[in-house]
């Protein structure tokens, strides 16, 4: 009988080629997904420390509710951001990669928008990023003042 020649794979190759997809997938942008226990809470007395320091690079509070809710009342110096503001495919921006802190709030601990919030920024490379959980209600049953401005239109 006469002997089939089969062509055989080299096993370099094989190894160069597992390594290479495996580097393309680690760059790709393969990361963890953010979860509810990578967020780090902070407390109505931080915020009210880091809101009061002299610098204002110290901290930015982030109110991701809608335009109408934060015209009715935010903390003070907050700034109205949307989910959609922050665009994972872009990075973080010198804007608020300013900042020391980057502080989140919504109406209380069971609003989902600050959460998110919080997530997308920790997804988008944000690193001092903290979720005050009590967020306007704490802020409201402290007696502590809200500042209110004219509604912004929305889409």
């Amino acid at each position: 009988m006469s002997a089939i020649s089969t062509p055989q794979v080299r096993p370099r190759v094989s190894i160069l080629a597992a390594a290479a997809i495996a580097l393309v997938g680690m760059l790709g942008g393969c990361q963890r997904a953010i979860s509810d226990k990578d967020i780090q809470p902070i407390s109505l007395a931080e915020v009210r420390a880091l809101t009061q320091s002299d610098r204002p690079d110290v901290v930015l509070l982030i109110d991701p509710r809608s335009p109408a809710a934060f015209a009715r009342g935010h903390l003070p110096g907050a700034r109205n951001l949307s989910l959609e503001a922050i665009d994972d495919r872009f990075g973080t921006t010198p804007e608020l990669e300013r900042y020391a802190n980057l502080v989140v709030y919504g109406d209380d601990p069971g609003t989902g928008v600050g959460r998110a919030m919080a997530k997308r920024l920790m997804s988008v490379g944000y690193k001092s990023v903290r979720l005050f959980f009590g967020g306007v209600s704490e802020w409201r049953r402290a007696g502590l003042e809200l500042e209110t401005s004219e509604p912004v239109a929305e889409n």
